[in-house]
């Protein structure tokens, strides 16, 4: 209810009020969760996939034999 109150005050139009009212029960049936909680189900989503995508990349994989090899390396001088 705050989001159509906001939006009559700074708008001074009903109808774009009763709009977003009506869209965000819309929303709200059709889901069974508000817009607020459907914008974070997706950003959650989207940084999963993002985490996916950067462990899956070539530029991730390249990072981590680096380092490896790097460590390689100094083991075995303190080894000899």
């Amino acid at each position: 209810m705050l989001g159509p109150a906001y939006t009559l005050t700074s708008t001074g139009s009903p109808f774009q009020a009763g709009f977003t009212y009506g869209s965000g029960e819309l929303v709200t049936m059709y889901t069974g969760k508000t817009p607020i909680e459907n914008i974070q189900e997706i950003a959650e989503v989207d940084k999963k996939n993002f985490q996916k995508k950067t462990l899956e990349s070539e530029d991730f994989y390249i990072l981590v034999q680096n380092k490896i090899e790097k460590t390689r390396g100094i083991l075995k001088s303190f080894s000899q």
